[in-house]
């Protein structure tokens, strides 16, 4: 009668789900906060050091049939770290001298070196 081998195995098992070869550029849900992110927007503007859950908390005091639960709590933690990372970009750039507008502040780039006239 043989043993089962006891030793480690040689080769790692995989785990978990499988990354997609190439990034979807399509939602798969329905945005939760396509009506209200304005007044999130100007809550943001005079307090910008809320925090996220403050800001789900008044939402959902604001609008009980729309956020009963507060379920979108992480998607709403996203959109703040997005809106405050392009308000810093914004920020960078103008004090560079460059001012771009609305969308083009995503797609720029924080490389200082590429935007600054700075010689060495």
């Amino acid at each position: 009668m043989r043993s089962r081998p006891r030793g480690r195995r040689l080769t790692a098992r995989p785990r978990g789900r499988r990354k997609a070869a190439t990034e979807h550029w399509w939602r798969t849900r329905i945005d939760p906060f396509a009506y209200s992110w304005p007044l999130v927007e100007d809550w943001l503007r005079a307090e910008p050091d809320i925090i996220a859950k403050m800001l789900m908390q008044r939402l959902c005091e604001q609008f009980p049939d729309v956020y009963p639960t507060g379920a979108q709590l992480r998607t709403l933690q996203r959109r703040v770290q997005l809106w405050r990372n392009e308000q810093v970009k914004r920020l960078i750039f103008e004090a560079c001298g460059i001012h771009p507008t609305g969308p083009e502040i995503a797609s720029l780039s924080l490389n200082v070196e590429a935007t600054t006239n700075i010689e060495r």
